[in-house]
């Protein structure tokens, strides 16, 4: 009996480990479907965008003469029994589908620039983690024989090579810091108060790197939540925990709890507390900006006034996303 016993948890041992590896590897192929480097998150987002504007301003535009009495009607229709009225407008689907995206736990930000190699690390790191946890956990079980712990720490150990780092993104590695350094360069030599030119191609390598992280981790969690495709370039639009729910699955039964650090939440925390860290210098970046091409001055304290709201609301947003998160399960 004891023999049997000791069969059936080695036996569960290599389905667990199997089980996780083979949804490692179903999430691996469905990376390596995306595109090696595409901005169409970025086109398809700013696209949305502009139909919103333009479907708001009809909103508004048809507010008074036809909205607000074609509500009316709706509203005293309702109160009778039948079928009910929908109440319609142009730009709802859109702010309903920015409602939705909060409420299941997405941080309030797009995916912009994919980059497939940044996503496929951004997973292996992911997997390690989960296989590091497992090997842990694996070493502390009592019902194996060290012989037999031994022997599934080394298919652990196996696995772990393969989903190893391929060093740090050449973005990373020599664009930034060669284009800081040219920048700063430039500046140094340059007589009199750094140009524009310097300056928007300063801000927009920072602007760069922090998109290049936040549509990584978007596009994980797209990847991890069940999407294939374009579909994981849009979280928020993906209904199930996915893969999120299949590790609960595997690590619940032995005792080991699981969460993922919500690290595309505090990148754009972190993105905004950089404009609130360096109000001055984004400020006069702006003043310089606005000068440029002719657009009127705007007063410090305005400006304040406005990043500090933008900033507070943003910071709120990201809590409650956070907070839905939690209770969907889906991290």
């Amino acid at each position: 009996m004891q023999e049997q016993a000791a069969a059936r948890d080695l036996d569960s041992w290599r389905r667990r480990i199997q089980d996780l590896v083979t949804l490692y590897r179903d999430l691996e192929l469905r990376a390596l479907g995306l595109p090696v480097f595409s901005v169409a998150p970025l086109l398809i987002y700013s696209w949305n965008v502009a139909k919103l504007v333009i479907f708001m301003e009809l909103d508004l535009l048809l507010l008074i003469p036809v909205l607000i009495p074609m509500y009316i009607v709706i509203f005293i229709r309702n109160r009778f029994p039948g079928k009910k009225w929908r109440y319609r407008s142009f730009s709802k689907k859109y702010f309903a589908y920015v409602i939705h995206w909060i409420w299941r736990g997405e941080s309030p930000s797009p995916a912009g620039i994919v980059v497939r190699r940044l996503v496929i690390q951004s997973m292996h790191l992911h997997f390690r983690t989960r296989l590091q946890l497992l090997r842990g956990r694996l070493a502390l079980e009592e019902r194996l024989t060290p012989e037999e712990r031994n022997q599934l720490v080394s298919t652990l150990d196996s696995v772990l090579e393969g989903f190893g780092g391929r060093g740090i993104p050449a973005w990373y590695a020599y664009v930034l810091p060669l284009a800081s350094f040219f920048l700063s360069l430039f500046n140094a030599v340059h007589s009199g108060p750094s140009s524009i030119l310097a300056e928007v191609l300063g801000y927009t390598l920072v602007g760069a790197s922090f998109s290049f992280i936040i549509s990584t981790l978007i596009v994980k969690r797209g990847l991890l939540l069940g999407g294939s495709g374009r579909s994981c370039y849009f979280p928020g639009a993906i209904l199930n925990p996915g893969a999120y729910a299949a590790e609960k699955q595997i690590f619940e039964p032995i005792g080991v709890a699981v969460q993922e650090v919500p690290l595309d939440i505090l990148a754009v925390i972190l993105t905004f507390s950089f404009q609130a860290l360096t109000p001055k210098a984004i400020f006069d970046f702006y003043q310089r900006a606005n000068t440029a091409i002719g657009l009127p001055a705007q007063t410090q304290m305005e400006y304040l006034k406005v990043l500090s709201v933008f900033v507070a609301v943003q910071v709120c947003i990201c809590g409650l996303a956070y907070y839905r998160r939690t209770k969907l399960n889906r991290l």
